[in-house]
């Protein structure tokens, strides 16, 4: 089997997965595409090799899956499909370069992949630099590098989104066939970068899958679902926002993209991922659903956070493990604490069954936000307000608009100064079971909220005496009579009169999960 292409930097050990000098579990690589459960073949897509494994039968050994090289002793370049280095060309020679499609003079190459080769673009009229991919497979494998290319070209087409890899066009061109135009950024891929400092930090990761559930949520609402969510698929770079830099993600490679469908199952027509991020029901060949995507994130929202994917070993271990095993936690395996909050998101999508986990792509982003404002990461967006915001605190001793409290369907109330209940909605009165004329005067620390919350006096009490400038906020989680578990956020202010003085404390409590 023969080693990657630089511009991925991955690298063919053959070998099973080892343990970094530091103790710390490497990560794995792209493994081979399967296409079924009784019989794997390997269909990889750009920029990856494709090559053939067949499910092993009876008692022979299946062969192992490669290796994610960790950061130390790596033999690997960390430059990419879309990154390089301008050729020190004199303008008389890049006139001279060879063009594709008649309007696309090469600058140079940057990159190859198992069936596709990378190029620096400049178009000849409008002097704009393009990344320019073509097809470069062996014989056997050209009709099914047209198809994926094909696909990919289609799919990326019907997508505009910031955290999508922008399509500038498609076509023929006589000696290099066909051709797909993109956006030229400058950066490195997600895997890449966690080739160079193997585990990100919370906030970053946070970041990442925040960014790339965004993008698929766009694609789930055009009726596509990507089905190949990995860090080779994830790519990062640098833009300016507020005269400050900060991070931006694009998606890349479509070329497994499928349409959501309820009736055509991927068993009858082709199944193509990577085993260590596929779900169940994708190996099963199920019909394409977001849980799908899902499933995947949560791969690599652990992976970011770990430096590990959660299944290792040779390709039948990991198809093993990815239908019957549950992961260790995020916090066991980096031997170190973990916010609470965030391992519950992660093992929440890594659920087998599909009814398990997160319901939408809708649904993970808005508990990514939740968390990020809860534990003040920089990057959170909580509807109603801008990047990074909190939802401004009172200051005039104005009472919240009754009616609009009445009807909410979340949980409101205000308390006194010494954390007895002033008034409730109806779905707070709902909630702790007891009706509002029951509440009034009653102390919160005696209501049905404080079984769940148990400091939920203490923290009013808090909030009225120190009078924060921001909410204060709690996650609290409870078992419902069907046996699952709901997380809530419940947000604390003090609300203060026109002498300073703390006139209520307001709360209000929303699901995360």
């Amino acid at each position: 089997m023969k080693n990657r292409d630089s511009s991925t930097g991955l690298e063919d050990s053959g070998k099973r997965l080892t343990k970094r000098p530091t103790g710390s579990l490497e990560p794995l690589p792209d493994a081979d595409r399967i296409s079924s459960v009784g019989t794997v073949r390997a269909v990889a897509s750009e920029p990856q090799l494709r090559v053939d494994h067949m499910m092993p039968k009876g008692g022979e050994e299946a062969p192992p899956v490669r290796q994610r090289a960790g950061p130390l002793g790596r033999k690997r370049a960390i430059t990419n499909v879309w990154n390089g280095g301008a050729l020190d060309r004199q303008t008389d020679e890049r006139d001279k370069a060879p063009t594709i499609g008649f309007r696309y003079r090469i600058v140079e190459k940057v990159g190859a992949g198992g069936m596709s080769e990378i190029y620096k673009v400049r178009h000849i009229h409008m002097d704009k630099e393009f990344a320019l991919k073509v097809i470069d497979a062996k014989p056997g494998l050209v009709t099914r590098a047209r198809q994926l290319f094909l696909r990919e070209a289609k799919t990326a087409s019907q997508l505009d989104h910031p955290n999508i890899v922008q399509i500038i066009d498609f076509g023929v061109d006589e000696e290099h066939g066909s051709f797909i135009v993109m956006e030229y950024l400058k950066g490195e891929t997600l895997y890449a970068r966690l080739g160079r400092v193997g585990r990100l930090k919370v906030h970053q990761a946070l970041q990442i899958a925040l960014q790339v559930a965004e993008a698929l949520h766009h694609m789930h609402g055009v009726g596509i679902i990507h089905c190949d969510v990995k860090a080779e698929n994830v790519f990062m770079y640098r833009t300016t926002a507020d005269t400050r830099q900060r991070m931006q993600l694009k998606m890349i490679d479509f070329g497994l993209s499928r349409p959501r469908t309820q009736h055509v199952k991927l068993a009858d027509v082709e199944v193509g991922g990577t085993p260590q991020y596929m779900s169940p029901e994708l190996i099963n060949g199920e019909s394409p659903q977001p849980s799908m995507d899902i499933y995947a994130l949560g791969n690599l929202l652990y992976e970011v956070l770990t430096g590990a994917v959660p299944f290792s070993g040779t390709l039948e271990e990991i198809i093993e493990q990815q239908l019957h095993s549950q992961p260790v936690t995020p916090s066991q395996r980096m031997e170190e604490p973990l916010e609470s909050r965030v391992e519950e998101i992660i093992m929440e999508m890594l659920q087998k069954d599909p009814a398990d986990r997160q319901s939408s792509m809708g649904q993970v982003i808005f508990q990514l936000r939740t968390v990020m404002a809860m534990y003040d990461f920089p990057g959170a967006r909580i509807r109603g307000t801008t990047t990074g915001e909190r939802p401004a605190i009172s200051k005039t001793g104005a009472r919240v608009h009754q009616p609009m409290v009445e009807n909410c369907p979340f949980p409101m109330f205000q308390l006194d100064s010494s954390a007895r209940i002033v008034y409730a909605n109806d779905s707070f009165c709902h909630f702790v079971q007891l009706p509002m004329q029951k509440l009034r005067g009653l102390s919160v620390d005696e209501t049905r909220l404080a079984v769940v919350y148990p400091s939920i006096e203490t923290d009013a009490l808090s909030c009225a005496k120190n009078q924060p400038a921001e909410p204060l906020q709690r996650a609290f989680s409870f078992e419902l009579k069907n046996g699952k578990k709901s997380s809530m956020l419940c947000w604390l202010t003090a609300q203060v009169d026109r002498a300073g003085d703390v006139e209520r404390v307001n709360g209000y409590i929303h699901p995360i999960g």
